[in-house]
């Protein structure tokens, strides 16, 4: 029925070739992406001790994970002093709130908040001040935009070694961790939070490949080259 197949990511390419497509008629063109999210000026000065989540409050995305390492992270004395801000709105929300507040039931001070979904422009205030993103999904995902837009917004992103999450960490920038391993999530907050200025150092080159490679003047060439070749 069709002459050409897109795909955003090479993984989500690999599953359709496994399930017997065509080859010659799939490609992969990485989605363009928007950069209103683009920060430049974030220095180091602007972060403060927060660890933040964005996205759609669901199971697969794991989030409960992220919380548990959380708590293992702020039993470490060097980081005791580190809040955690999770962003959206789900059906997984409650859940997770629950989960929260009984580990944290015995701080003086709680040490995370959950707050609604954020417009653009809103979140990008937000993550100026956010030293790391945590994505702790549990599934493939077709591509990781929050990988993207945390470190166009001067954020240092890690996500599940799974799936696109693992091609776009490889293939712009971040840290991985494995998945669904709270302990192992936890390993890679310390790592990263431990040695920050050499993974806030590496944004800036990282900046720059996405923006070379996602920005909408590549996007529509690569189209046209489909559409009239």
């Amino acid at each position: 029925l069709f002459d050409k197949i897109i795909f955003v990511s090479d993984f989500q390419m690999q599953k359709h070739i496994n399930d017997n497509y065509d080859k010659e008629k799939i490609t992969v063109i990485t989605n363009p992406i928007d950069s209103n999210f683009y920060n430049p000026n974030t220095t180091i000065y602007q972060k403060e001790n927060l660890i933040i989540f964005f996205g759609r409050m669901s199971k697969e995305k794991n989030i409960s994970i992220l919380i548990e390492a959380f708590y293992s992270l702020l039993q470490n004395k060097d980081f005791i002093d580190y809040r955690l801000l999770i962003i959206g709105n789900g059906d997984d929300k409650v859940r997770c709130e629950k989960l929260a507040d009984n580990l944290f039931k015995n701080h003086k001070n709680k040490p995370y908040d959950f707050i609604p979904h954020l417009n653009p422009k809103e979140l990008k205030d937000k993550l100026k001040s956010a030293k790391i993103s945590v994505l702790p999904s549990r599934l493939y995902e077709t591509f990781g935009l929050t990988i993207i837009e945390s470190i166009l917004s001067g954020v240092v992103p890690i996500a599940s070694d799974i799936g696109a999450l693992s091609e776009t960490i490889n293939k712009f920038g971040g840290l991985k961790f494995i998945p669904n391993s709270k302990d192992s999530l936890c390993e890679v907050m310390i790592e990263t939070l431990s040695h920050y200025e050499k993974y806030f150092k590496d944004l800036k080159k990282w900046q720059e490949i996405i923006l070379k490679e996602t920005n909408n003047e590549r996007y529509l060439n690569n189209i046209k080259e489909v559409y009239f070749q």
